[in-house]
């Protein structure tokens, strides 16, 4: 499979502009080594390159802080939670902009967002809802550029609101 092939199904089965499918498929062949299984339909299964982990706090997060994992993602607690039982959940694959992911990296990230509120709600009664939220861009208030999504568990009374870390009012 050449770089146009790989072009192509992004653009097909993603939805996505080539632009951005080239984007992804560039950053992919610079960083990556791709790791083809047998499934054919799966050709962005990949392994980060060292030298480029090491830069990025979240690629190099050790399985034991995991909270649970799929193929695509894992759950990490929040260093600095809004609430208790802030979760992180993070691609796999380094990228910074959520937009930028593919549909089993996504798919895999709600999975996760959908497992982890349900055990948070089993193992603590008192949790009645959640902030989902995802930061986009330095604008945004992404300190880390590395796509993750916040699952934040909220109980009556509590006072924290989204964005209470930020400077922005």
């Amino acid at each position: 499979m050449n770089k146009s092939d790989l072009i192509t199904i992004l653009i097909e089965r993603e939805k996505l502009s080539e632009d951005q499918a080239t984007r992804i498929v560039n950053m992919i062949m610079e960083r990556f080594t791709v790791a083809v299984k047998s499934n054919e339909n799966d050709p962005f299964m990949c392994a980060p390159d060292k030298e480029f982990n090491e830069a990025c706090i979240f690629c190099k997060a050790s399985e034991e802080h995991y909270l649970m994992e799929n193929d695509y993602a894992f759950a990490i607690p929040d260093k600095y939670p809004i609430t208790d039982g802030h979760t992180l959940i993070i691609p796999k694959r380094h990228f910074a902009d959520y937009f930028d992911s593919i549909k089993v990296e996504h798919d895999a990230i709600y999975d996760l967002l959908k497992s982890r509120g349900k055990q948070m709600v089993e193992d603590d009664p008192q949790i009645e809802g959640f902030d989902i939220g995802v930061n986009v861009g330095e604008i945004a208030g992404q300190k880390v550029f590395h796509c993750h999504i916040h699952l934040i568990p909220r109980r009556k009374g509590d006072s924290p609101r989204w964005g209470a870390r930020s400077k922005s009012k």
